[in-house]
């Protein structure tokens, strides 16, 4: 927006000190971090019940449900590169994060791997939607009253 001269700063309009850059506003901006948080709650819940369903031990389970855990931020563990890519619709590879001797069915295994990695995408996907619905708003509002304050938060 800097660019376009429709903001004066790089800086992050909700007070952060940070550059503003869509990967600082969907991952880092700690104005979205209890909406991030809620959507992580239900994420975990929903792939533990997955797992629990399919009657994976808890030792089984344990690298997956920390993959989940750091699906919204920079992590190491989910993120090749280190840097979160959830809001533009990817998600990290599911079948290697569970272990070959868990599941001997193929066609269980590979719909379990279908359900959880359909959730995760579907869950990144109301987040970034979200996000970014709420930046709109505050745009658009900003726009229409250039002395309002934007660090006020619906979430």
């Amino acid at each position: 927006m800097c660019q376009k001269n429709a903001l004066l700063s790089r800086n992050c309009r909700f007070g952060c000190l940070d550059i503003e850059s869509p990967h600082h506003v969907f991952v880092d901006c700690p104005r979205y971090a209890e909406l991030r948080n809620r959507e992580l709650d239900s994420l975990f819940l929903s792939v533990e019940k997955r797992l629990l369903e399919a009657k994976l031990s808890p030792a089984d389970q344990a690298l997956l449900l920390e993959s989940v855990k750091s699906l919204f931020s920079d992590s190491e563990i989910v993120w090749p590169l280190d840097s979160a890519l959830f809001f533009l619709g990817q998600i990290p590879k599911i079948d290697p994060l569970i272990p070959p001797h868990c599941i001997n069915n193929l066609v269980n295994r590979s719909r379990l791997v279908h359900n959880i990695a359909s959730d995760m995408h579907l869950s990144s996907v109301r987040l970034a939607s979200r996000i970014f619905g709420d930046l709109q708003k505050v745009m658009s509002f900003r726009h229409a009253n250039p002395s309002a304050s934007t660090n006020t938060s619906p979430y």
